[in-house]
């Protein structure tokens, strides 16, 4: 019986994968890659910032319509003055 180890061909290809950094075309993928990283993590930032943000202005028109409703209601149950 005969078995053979599969972890040299694992080591070999993690040996050619960072040989790839060596280049500038690698380097320049791995600062693209870390970029776009950075910019989506960015836009997902600031985007929750925006929806708590707009929460907050719901909350506040909300209350300005009840209040605005609860003026005319109020106005229309008074009497008039002759």
């Amino acid at each position: 019986m005969v078995t053979t180890f599969h972890g040299l061909g694992f080591v070999k290809f993690l040996m050619r994968t960072l040989q790839i950094f060596n280049s500038f075309r690698g380097r320049l993928v791995l600062l693209l890659v870390v970029l776009l990283g950075l910019t989506l993590g960015v836009q997902y930032y600031v985007n929750l910032q925006s929806v708590k943000r707009n929460a907050h202005m719901l909350v506040e028109q909300e209350q300005a319509i009840m209040a605005g409703v609860a003026l005319g209601v109020n106005s229309n149950q008074q009497p008039k003055i002759p």
